[in-house]
């Protein structure tokens, strides 16, 4: 990596510089004329783009495709959008912003709420608070607050805690490209980013803002709108990314993402198209599985420092307690039982707020129950991975999750049902691991218990070096976890130079470039 500018030497003139005594064989150095400055410069800043570009952005020029926004029905009652994401001029503001919902009222039946401080975002032409993601009547505006990092929680020893959507992968993806890789001039570009807001067609449907066959109808314009385009005729979408934000099981032809979004997997005009998802099949060489957003959003080497700082002095006086933060689901249920039983070795916390005692309430408080234990246990929730694996390692938790390396078919709903999407395949590609030479390899990270009685057994025998080796593991891999403020770019030749590199999306990008499907070597690869 070059320099920076503030670290170019100073030559002094030739006439303050003594020469080397000609015995020594040496010349004296030739003055640099100021007229040589200016090429200088432009070749080491030439060098500082580039490798930025190589080292952020995989070597690409990125252009975000100019697709049709979606004509969908705006809620009768919608707050206008003062910003949207998709608008590249909007960069956010510097002091983090704030959205609160007043509550329901009898003049305000409907979903309602109303701000009550901050500004109010929009994604791809439809305000936020048209945009349900649950049956309590939440919307998105809360969590598209601070560019697509959700609200501030609240601070843990100095540190930012963000209310992240676990669904918001496209949104950090879309804000990155702008930030560190845009490319404006498709003809200059050589890898194009689709901003398919598919994860709002989904819920807006599932939700009933709109129907399933005006989703379909905007999915379809999309694609008639790639193929009118050279960029797409050229290579068939071979060189194009769409983000999938849930998992990519949920767009199989029978899955309700596709039946909800027409999105379908199995398409062949997506066939040749790369794909960011959260979860996958590790076998689809177009795929990249990527960690699940979290809480912690940096933008500097600093704020990582300070961030591993504070989970290396955190208390974990349980120090050979697991937590176990989970819904009451009918296959968590021994779990939950022998974790209420055994009290010197769990506590149970149920992860929906509110149902019980045992609730957590906010999502800050359920990253800082991560800083006061040694383990967390993480079972399956409605795919093999959960977010709370990636909670747990980004606050300096052991997660304990559940697998039978020894005989991979063997699979238990604590451990999900599609094995190609558990752990130890679906995020291989993303740590640069093989599974076929190294099944075993998420161990570096966590430990793995094949049922209930293992995972205790776990917690009462582990010795304290393994658990170190396993903190250490952890904190090193933490800075690939961090999505990084998308309120700004990413400043890889003065305060970023350690850990910008690492983030999640740049290597997701170096995959692409390193993989042989990108060179043209692949098939249609349906997933």
């Amino acid at each position: 990596r070059k320099p920076p500018l503030t670290a170019i030497p100073t030559f002094p003139h030739q006439a303050t510089q003594p020469a080397l005594p000609s015995h020594q064989g040496h010349h004296p150095l030739p003055p640099i004329h100021r007229t040589m400055w200016i090429p200088l410069v432009g070749l080491l800043l030439g060098a500082s783009v580039s490798c930025k570009a190589q080292d952020l952005c995989g070597g690409f020029k990125i252009n975000v495709v100019d697709i049709p926004k979606p004509s969908l029905p705006v809620r009768r009652n919608a707050s206008e959008s003062h910003w949207d994401l998709w608008d590249h001029a909007y960069t956010g503001t510097k002091e983090p912003e704030g959205f609160g919902r007043a509550a329901r009222s009898a003049k305000d039946p409907s979903e309602g709420g109303t701000v009550q401080q901050g500004t109010i975002p929009g994604i791809a032409g439809l305000p936020c608070s048209s945009i349900k993601i649950n049956h309590d009547g939440h919307h998105l505006c809360r969590y598209l607050q601070n560019l697509g990092m959700g609200n501030l929680d609240r601070s843990i020893s100095g540190a930012s805690v963000f209310d992240t959507w676990q669904f918001s992968l496209d949104w950090f993806v879309h804000r990155y490209i702008y930030n560190n890789c845009y490319e404006a001039d498709p003809a200059k570009a050589d890898l194009f980013f689709i901003p398919l807001p598919l994860t709002v067609l989904m819920y807006g449907v599932r939700y009933k803002e709109y129907g399933k066959e005006q989703a379909g109808s905007y999915v379809q314009s999309v694609k008639q709108h790639l193929q009118g385009l050279e960029t797409w005729q050229r290579n068939g979408g071979k060189d194009h990314l769409i983000v999938v934000s849930r998992t990519v099981r949920d767009y199989h032809d029978d899955k309700w993402g596709a039946e909800l979004t027409t999105f379908r997997n199995g398409d062949p005009f997506w066939s040749q198209t790369n794909i960011f998802s959260i979860e996958g099949p590790f076998r689809k060489h177009r795929l990249v599985n990527m960690p699940y957003p979290s809480f912690l959003h940096p933008r500097s080497d600093a704020d990582v420092d300070q961030w591993l700082g504070i989970i290396g002095k955190a208390r974990r006086h349980r120090h050979r307690k697991a937590f176990l933060l989970a819904g009451n689901r009918r296959c968590r249920e021994k779990l939950i039982a022998m974790c209420l039983e055994d009290s010197v070795a769990c506590d149970y916390f149920d992860a929906v707020p509110g149902v019980s005692q045992a609730s957590v309430g906010m999502y800050s408080n359920m990253v800082e129950l991560h800083t006061k234990y040694t383990f967390a246990l993480q079972p399956a929730g409605d795919t093999p991975t959960r977010r709370g694996f990636f909670d747990s390692l980004l606050a300096g938790a052991i997660p304990i999750i559940f697998d039978c390396f020894a005989d991979p078919r063997k699979s238990t709903e604590l451990s999900g049902r599609e094995r190609d999407r558990r752990y130890s395949l679906s995020y291989a590609r993303f740590f640069g691991e093989s599974p076929e030479e190294n099944l075993c390899w998420v161990e570096k990270y966590a430990l793995v218990a094949a049922n209930e009685e293992d995972a205790f057994r776990i917690i009462h025998e582990i010795d304290d070096e393994t658990i170190r080796q396993l903190q250490k593991n952890i904190a090193e891999v933490i800075p690939s976890l961090l999505y990084w403020d998308p309120r700004e770019g990413i400043d890889a030749a003065t305060t970023s130079q350690k850990y910008a590199s690492q983030n999640p999306i740049a290597r997701a990008l170096r995959g692409i470039r390193n993989h042989t499907s990108f060179q043209g070597l692949h098939h249609p690869d349906p997933l």
